[in-house]
């Protein structure tokens, strides 16, 4: 089953916008989780190319290369997580 994009009108969307920010400030810390996003993203971009350079692969393009998927594929795998967990409640 697909999800469909409802359109709200602007006062209901507004309203929605509202609601979702006063959760977010009540349930969560949205600051602190994105550091913690930022940081993990930083921290695989560098220990990628790290790990891989002692692995083997000289050529540093390629390990850049490398290094910079898995910076980007990283944080995207941990959201998919946290909505499933979220999205229990």
């Amino acid at each position: 089953m697909q999800n469909v994009p409802v359109r709200l009108p602007a006062v209901a969307r507004a309203t929605a916008i509202l609601r979702m920010r006063a959760r977010l400030l009540r349930e969560g810390f949205p600051r602190v989780q994105m550091f913690i996003l930022v940081a993990l993203t930083g921290l695989a971009g560098f220990a990628a190319p790290t790990a891989m350079l002692a692995a083997g692969p000289d050529a540093m393009a390629l390990r850049y290369a490398l290094a910079m998927g898995a910076a980007y594929l990283g944080p995207c795998t941990r959201s998919q997580v946290a909505g499933e967990v979220l999205s229990s409640r």
